[in-house]
C-alpha cells in the first residue's frame, strides 16, 4: 500500500482493512458457489440438506456475504461506533464457518477437503481483518 502523505494514519488503517474486507467479500462468495456446486452434484438428502444449510449461511442476503458488506459500509463511515460494529460484523462472519462444519458434523456426512480449505481462509482473512480494526477500537 503506497502511504499518502496527506491522510492520516486512520485513514490508511481503515483503507488496509477495506481492501482485507473485500478478500473475504470474494472468498465467501467463491465457498457460496462452490457450495452451490457440490448441491447440484450431489443425490446424497442430508448431504444435499447441509449443503442447503451452509449456503444460507454464506448469501449474500442474510449471511457471510451481509455482514461482509456491513463491515465495508461501516467502515467508510470513520466512527468510532461504526469501526465497533464493523469489527462485530467480521466476529459473526468468521463464526459462519464453524458453524457450517458443525452442521457437516451433525449430519455426519463428508466434508469436502476443498469446502474445509474455503472456510479455513475465510476464517484466516477476517482474523487478519479484526487484527487491523483492532487499531482503531
Amino acid at each position: 500500500m503506497k502511504s499518502n502523505h496527506n491522510s492520516s494514519q486512520e485513514d490508511d488503517v481503515v483503507g488496509l482493512a477495506l481492501i482485507i474486507v473485500e478478500a473475504a467479500i470474494h472468498s465467501a462468495n467463491l465457498t457460496h458457489s462452490q457450495l452451490g456446486s457440490l448441491k447440484n452434484g450431489t443425490t446424497d438428502e442430508n448431504f444435499y440438506e447441509v449443503i442447503e444449510l451452509c449456503e444460507g449461511l454464506y448469501g449474500s442476503v442474510a449471511g457471510a456475504g451481509a455482514f461482509l458488506h456491513l463491515a465495508a459500509s461501516r467502515l467508510r463511515h470513520h466512527t468510532d461506533k461504526e469501526y465497533r460494529l464493523a469489527y462485530n460484523d467480521l466476529n459473526i462472519t468468521k463464526e459462519y464457518a464453524g458453524w457450517c462444519h458443525e452442521e457437516f458434523l451433525n449430519y455426519d456426512v463428508f466434508y469436502p477437503p476443498l469446502l474445509a480449505n474455503r472456510e479455513q481462509n475465510l476464517v484466516q482473512i477476517c482474523e487478519i481483518a479484526l487484527s487491523v480494526i483492532s487499531r482503531l477500537l
